[in-house]
């Protein structure tokens, strides 16, 4: 719709001849800027009072209003109803059910070829036509032994009866899609006495399966020789798998979607020997665990997953077996806690495991960590459990240098408070390589270095760069005569020591 100016003339969107000012806000523009222009009066505005008079000149939307609704049956017009803009399918039909006399359930009305949605709005589902007139519906009017099937399946209440109560209905009822999908999902196994097309329909038997899974016996051949069908139905339903042909159910994708949820029993001979398929299926489902084979039960790493997700069988197992439950607990420290006595309080089992995972040592009974002969050994057998012992232990000088004896490795955790002149001297002459975790400063007394390479020579590789150069440059007694280091004992280095 075109603007005006003042003297209502239409105005034209231009580029600006010249520089000017906007006749309704003042303000100046440029030439060349986009404005809304009249030759006959000279009018100029710019483009933010040309958006906001356009906004001001639109029409407003109209509200929608009633419209007509014209009903058509197989012979023609049946009737005309004027509809409001509020109005759904549900309530057309209640207008038709005054009208032409006819239940809710009588009616079908489609509109074209699809069926109206009850509580959709019929403005919606019914568009204007482009030249105008009545909107059209069609009108089929239902066998009255189905419309009289559908009330009672909108009742509900079937349940189980759901199968009993198709069987005795008439072969129209039992042909109708709609009181079919009904039955169904009351009863999956309802699907038996379906016409023969419904149980070759794919929403309809995936329907009856999700109810339940053993409707798929029920389904046409077709359907259960189909993959991609029965890949649906055990996801909708895993004991489906029980319906399937021979072939499907060795199908390890098949399977393995099946027994996510359950039906382990179903699978194959063969998939039930593979550990991830039946895991999957305990998983899934811990009441699969009766149906696992016993020879499973002894191969570590399924029990183990299985443990450590909680599995009841799984973590008697692991009781009542210490290989398992070494393993385990290697994996999962705090799993030591929840052993038996006769493993978690037996100090070799937890030395063991500590060995193997040095997080292990948070765990064990306190009777075990107030032991100094246990934690002894344990620091003897992993170094790094010297950080989790406790603290008053960590600063006992005389059971840093006994650890240290068994693995001097647990030096490197010692604290710094420990090192004194005294304390070095005495880790060396117990094991010479001791010195590689001794204190620089400490490390430049030649005596402490000596002592430590008279205990193992390769400690020379730890002694400071000047005392390496000083013994490389000394001489060297040939290997038949040689007794001791390159130098004597009383002197740094003081050349060859000889036999005598």
């Amino acid at each position: 719709m075109p603007l005006h100016c003042s003297g209502g003339h239409a105005l034209q969107e231009i580029a600006a001849p010249y520089d000017g000012d906007c006749d309704l806000c003042g303000a100046q523009f440029d030439a060349a800027s986009p404005v809304l222009h009249c030759a006959s009066c000279h009018f100029d505005a710019c483009g933010a009072c040309g958006r906001q008079a356009a906004v001001a000149e639109a029409p407003a939307e109209r509200p929608p209003g009633p419209f007509e609704v014209e009903v058509r049956g197989l012979s023609g017009v049946l009737c005309t109803l004027t509809a409001g803009p509020e109005w759904t399918g549900l309530r057309l039909k209640e207008a038709l059910g005054v009208q032409l006399g006819l239940g809710l359930l009588e009616q079908r009305l489609l509109a074209g070829s699809e069926p109206l949605a009850d509580e959709v709005a019929l403005a919606r589902q019914l568009p204007a036509p482009r030249e105008g007139g009545p909107r059209a519906v069609t009108l089929v009017r239902r066998d009255p032994a189905i419309a009289e099937a559908l009330e009672r399946v909108s009742r509900g209440g079937l349940g189980a009866k759901g199968r009993q109560w198709l069987g005795s209905r008439p072969a129209v009822v039992r042909a109708d899609r709609e009181v079919v999908l009904a039955a169904v999902r009351h009863d999956g196994c309802a699907l038996e006495f379906a016409a023969e097309e419904l149980r070759a329909d794919r929403e309809v038997v995936l329907a009856a399966v999700q109810k339940s899974g053993f409707a798929l016996q029920f389904a046409s051949e077709g359907l259960r020789a189909d993959r991609g069908f029965l890949l649906a139905a055990v996801q909708q339903n895993g004991f489906a798998l029980a319906c399937a042909s021979p072939e499907l159910r060795a199908d390890r994708e098949v399977a393995l979607t099946a027994v996510d949820g359950a039906a382990l029993e179903y699978v194959s001979e063969e998939l039930l020997a593979d550990p991830d398929v039946v895991a999957a299926a305990v998983l899934g489902s811990p009441a699969a665990a009766e149906h696992v084979p016993e020879g499973l039960w002894s191969r570590h790493g399924f029990v183990l997953a299985l443990a450590a997700r909680g599995v009841e069988r799984a973590v008697r197992e692991i009781h009542q077996n210490r290989d398992m439950a070494m393993l385990h607990v290697e994996v999962e420290p705090a799993a030591l806690e929840a052993l038996p006595d006769a493993m978690k309080l037996d100090m070799h089992f937890c030395l063991d495991a500590i060995a193997r995972n040095v997080l292990v040592l948070g765990h064990v009974a306190a009777s075990l960590r107030a032991d100094r002969t246990f934690l002894l050994e344990a620091v003897r057998r992993n170094a790094c459990a010297f950080r989790y012992v406790p603290h008053e232990v960590q600063v006992d000088a005389a059971f840093v240098a006994q650890a240290a004896s068994g693995n001097v490795a647990v030096l490197e955790h010692a604290p710094m408070a420990l090192w004194s002149g005294e304390f070095a001297a005495a880790v060396v002459q117990q094991e010479g390589m001791a010195l590689r975790y001794v204190p620089d400063g400490l490390r430049a007394d030649k005596a402490l270095v000596l002592a430590a390479v008279r205990r193992r020579g390769r400690a020379i590789e730890h002694a400071p760069l000047e005392f390496r150069i000083e013994g490389t440059r000394s001489a060297w007694s040939p290997p038949s005569s040689r007794t001791g280091p390159p130098w004597s004992s009383s002197q740094w280095p003081s050349g060859r020591t000889t036999s005598s």
